[in-house]
């Protein structure tokens, strides 16, 4: 019998920003050059009324005028200085759209967590393992997405995945009882008995919740190792849970524990009224359903169960 029936579901429930602006500034560049006008020189021709003329002497050349100083200096006008009275207007920014506004911490972590959810609980285990692994890339320490992959895993029939997210969601709050419940579950089907045993009794301290009687109960009544078995120590946890909360589980886990008592009367009837419940709803997988009609054909035979 896999324990994995003790229990089907947990609910959990949980769960960065930049901001930027720009602002340009703008500045102006004035250059102003300036020529004086060359200057003109003339000479006038001697002539001798008896002799003639001599030959009148070249005259200098005429030096250009060089041209004017510029007024200005060429290049980035020197900003001027701000008076105290009347500061000169500053340009206008420019004007820009605002960016877009940044996503809510954890909310993405939180989509993935809840789609991962709603395929846990539709049995694809893939899509939900797929979905919890991208949550914990988003938030490391979201210590409710590792327990919920530990789930999907151990769904799946990979134990030592599952121990290690359970162990991982326990670093991370280590009050959290139902890490210790489902850990104990993984340890109990790799019949590690001693470690599901310590796991169960951590969670009985911290809540006493009936899953935690259950998984107790069920390593009593069921272990295949003589050491871990005890009939009566089984029975007393079995009928605390019952009496927390009684459904098919509880009372198949109730008529195990009768059964290793050797009170096999007792365990037909609670386990045909375990039967009963399960089957009320409506039409069970018969995967579901197997385990069950199994058992009452043991105790039927005087035989306890094995796990």
């Amino acid at each position: 019998m896999k324990p994995g029936t003790i229990c089907r579901g947990i609910l959990l429930g949980l769960c960065c920003g930049l901001v930027a602006a720009v602002g340009p500034h703008l500045a102006a560049i004035a250059q102003d050059a300036g020529k004086a006008p060359a200057a003109s020189t003339s000479s006038s021709a001697l002539t001798t009324p008896t002799a003639p003329a001599a030959p009148t002497a070249p005259t200098a050349p005429t030096t250009p005028a060089s041209p004017a100083a510029p007024t200005t200096p060429i290049g980035p006008a020197s900003p001027t200085a701000p008076s105290l009275t009347s500061p000169s207007p500053l340009p206008e920014p420019t004007q820009l759209p605002p960016p877009p506004p940044s996503p809510a911490p954890g909310k993405l972590a939180l989509d993935y967590f809840a789609s991962g959810g709603a395929h846990l609980e539709k049995g694809d285990l893939d899509r939900a393992i797929a979905d919890y692994t991208e949550a914990i890339r988003l938030k490391p320490d979201f210590f409710a997405a590792y327990l919920n992959r530990g789930t999907a895993q151990r769904k799946k029939g990979e134990i030592d995945g599952a121990l290690a997210d359970y162990t991982q969601a326990l670093q991370l709050k280590p009050d959290l009882y139902d890490a210790y419940t489902l850990r104990g579950i993984c340890y109990s089907k790799k019949g590690q008995y001693q470690e599901a045993i310590a796991d169960y009794t951590k969670a009985l301290n911290k809540k006493p919740h009936y899953l935690n009687y259950l998984g107790l109960a069920w390593v009593f009544a069921t272990s295949k190792n003589d050491q871990y078995r005890n009939g009566a120590r089984a029975l007393e946890l079995a009928e605390k849970s019952v009496q927390l909360h009684r459904n098919a589980h509880s009372l198949q886990i109730l008529a195990a524990a009768y059964a290793e008592a050797g009170k096999f009367k007792e365990a037909v009837a609670t386990q045909e009224e375990a039967l009963g419940l399960l089957i009320k709803p409506g039409p069970v997988p018969p995967k579901d359903l197997a385990p069950y009609e199994r058992q009452l054909q043991a105790y039927q035979g005087h035989k306890p169960w094995r796990e």
